[in-house]
């Protein structure tokens, strides 16, 4: 019923969505099938296959709070895997049902992938205030994997440049 909140009826915990996801991701990988986009309420419920390089991103919601795009996962090859939490979209605020006019920034985040990898290249956020006034950031590339030097060359760590 509208004005009511979003509760899982389900028996499947976020948890085992998670894994669940991260399974179909994994063994569609390399495939025609493959998945290159993940979108799921809950952040918990996407990282299992954004962390294991299944997915070439996983976007979720529910904290109301923008994060990211992070990178979590790169390979060998050097193909990473990113998370993005958007903030929320409708511009409630959490525990609000948004109808009506913004009760807080309405955030959106527009991602820009290469279409030969369907990796993730660049993102904006595209962000809608309560006043009516919209603010646009530059575009911003995906976060790059950190070089660590070791005895045998030069490999790609996980962690994302600050």
């Amino acid at each position: 019923m509208f004005g009511e909140e979003i509760r899982y009826t389900g028996e499947e915990t976020t948890t085992s969505l998670g894994e669940r996801l991260k399974a179909v991701a994994c063994e569609a990988k390399g495939t025609k099938h493959q998945v290159d986009i993940t979108v799921v309420h809950a952040p918990e419920a996407g990282m299992p296959a954004a962390k294991n390089g299944c997915t070439s991103i996983a976007i979720s919601g529910h904290t109301h709070i923008l994060s990211g795009p992070n990178l979590e996962y790169t390979d060998p090859a050097g193909e990473s895997s990113y998370q993005l939490t958007e903030g929320t979209s409708g511009g409630a605020k959490e525990g609000a049902i948004p109808v009506g006019p913004l009760k807080k920034d309405a955030v959106e985040t527009i991602l820009f992938f290469d279409k030969k990898t369907h990796r993730p290249i660049d993102s904006i956020t595209l962000t809608e205030h309560p006043d009516a006034s919209v603010s646009l950031m530059p575009y911003t590339p995906m976060p790059q994997p950190l070089l660590d030097i070791h005895h045998s060359g030069i490999t790609a760590n996980s962690h994302a440049h600050s």
